[in-house]
């Protein structure tokens, strides 16, 4: 993230081409740029590597010292070339973070792969060196890249399809015009993210060659290089996050919220075909494309529930049919909770969207979302070691946090979706919103969600009419 935003904010928010018309040379706009992203990557390196030695000594452990500086060190340059290049390349945070992330993986994995029948030091040595080169090369690519830099890069221009006899779908659209607003809204959604498709499709053509290397390659067992083969399909679940935070910042990015909301749609109707939008993407790339590439071996095991003959001939007909209800479940139990957890990061995600200007300004909130998440899944499995045991008991702790959650967000996000601006008084408002709905579930009735702008102050109003606890203002 450090190392996308020196450029990638410029771009995100616009400003990039004034950063170029500044009667500054380029060679000092660069060199301090450069200067403090690698101070800033040196200490967060450093914060990182010190962590990590730490722990070992704690744990009785050889915190090998040279070891954890190197490898740290070139991780820290390798993102750091890898992010300018990509950056001032494609011009798009998004595209640029799976890039920086992908091909030094690829490269690292294909030099194992290489050395692979070679002793452990000298392949490290062979992947240290490639990636030093790489980081060396990506460096001054990125400072030609920079000195060369135009305000904006070809588009592509118009490109006209030929009329032929008998393709009707060819016409033009103002001779069959026929309203469909609702078409034109999904037609919208979908080609909002269409940088997600292009990296869909790479990392598709990754997987496959990954496939390919496992079934006929040559690596050893229990080694670093089968790891990474193994858990290759887990990329798949950062295009989840890349939708959900493209969906609304986009939209404040390129300036079409506003001309969204003067449709004449109802803004539930569009909210609610971005948010079904960003959940068929989400549970598609995250759930579906794993699934479909690597099969049943990344599902979580879970016991199997067998019907006997026994149980068969002692039940009554609704009962063995809510018997084989349950037999089901079980059954799709690994896919559900592979879907879930797709579908709960674009949610996620989704929101930190609405929260965000542009897509690289809602990663890093989503990536934090995510993590509390899973923070608070943790700490509900096992509620006795925190000494909160005589607030929930067994399962009730997910069937209640959890659909109260999911609506939290969606509500809020809902609210976020008709602010044109994100501040820190939107940011403000919802960190409040996000710690009553979590913190004192208890003190609110159903309903009683606040909200924004006009529609906060009739609903306001609705909940004064009510006598909630809890009013907007």
């Amino acid at each position: 993230m450090l190392a996308l935003n020196s450029f990638g904010a410029e771009i995100s928010a616009g400003t990039f081409s004034n950063l170029l018309a500044q009667p500054v040379s380029r060679q000092k706009i660069w060199d301090t740029k450069i200067l403090l992203l690698a101070v800033a990557l040196a200490v967060a390196g450093i914060l990182w590597s010190g962590c990590g030695i730490y722990r070992l000594v704690m744990l009785g452990r050889d915190p090998g010292w040279w070891d954890a500086l190197a490898a740290v060190g070139i991780f820290g340059l390798v993102i750091f070339s890898g992010a300018l290049w990509t950056v001032l390349l494609l011009r798009q945070v998004a595209a640029a973070f799976w890039f920086t992330v992908l091909i030094p993986a690829m490269i690292a994995g294909g030099v194992g792969a290489f050395f692979s029948d070679c002793s452990g030091e000298l392949e490290e040595g062979m992947i240290v060196s490639v990636l030093g080169l790489y980081s060396l090369a990506g460096f001054f690519f990125a400072r030609w890249l920079f000195f060369r830099a135009q305000d904006l890069q070809w588009s592509g221009g118009t490109i006209v399809m030929p009329e032929m006899r008998g393709l009707a779908w060819m016409r033009s659209a103002g001779e069959r015009r026929a309203w469909r607003p609702r078409a034109a809204l999904w037609r919208k959604e979908f080609q909002l993210h269409q940088s997600q498709y292009v990296m869909a499709f790479v990392l598709l053509v990754l997987h496959l060659g990954v496939l390919a290397y496992r079934e006929f390659g040559h690596y050893d067992k229990n080694s670093a290089t089968q790891f990474i083969l193994a858990a290759f399909w887990t990329l798949w679940l950062v295009m989840p996050l890349l939708v959900g935070c493209t969906a609304m910042a986009e939209e404040r990015k390129l300036g079409t919220l506003a001309g969204q909301l003067c449709l004449p749609a109802k803004r539930r109707t569009q909210f609610i075909l971005k948010l079904i939008s960003v959940l068929g993407l989400s549970i598609f790339f995250g759930a579906v494309m794993p699934l479909l590439l690597e099969g049943s071996r990344i599902l979580y095991e879970v016991p199997e529930f067998n019907i006997t003959t026994e149980m068969t001939s002692s039940l009554s007909p609704v009962q063995l049919n809510a018997l084989f209800l349950l037999q089901l479940f079980f059954r799709s139990l690994p896919v559900l909770l592979l879907t879930g957890i797709a579908a709960l990061i674009g949610i996620i995600s989704f929101y930190a969207s609405s929260l965000a200007r542009n897509t690289l300004q809602s990663l890093a909130p989503a990536v934090l979302g995510i993590l509390g998440t899973m923070f608070l899944l943790i700490t509900g499995a096992d509620l006795r070691a925190f000494g909160l045991d005589y607030l929930w008991h067994g399962p009730l702790y997910f069937f209640v946090g959890g659909p109260l959650l999911l609506v939290a967000l969606v509500w809020f996000a809902a609210n976020n979706f008709r602010q044109l601006l994100a501040d820190g008084k939107l940011w403000a408002r919802n960190g409040l919103n996000i710690f009553l709905a979590l913190a004192v579930p208890s003190l609110r009735r159903p309903g009683c969600i606040t909200g924004s702008g006009k529609n906060s102050r009739r609903l306001s109003h609705r909940m004064a009419r009510r006598d909630c606890r809890w009013p907007t203002r």
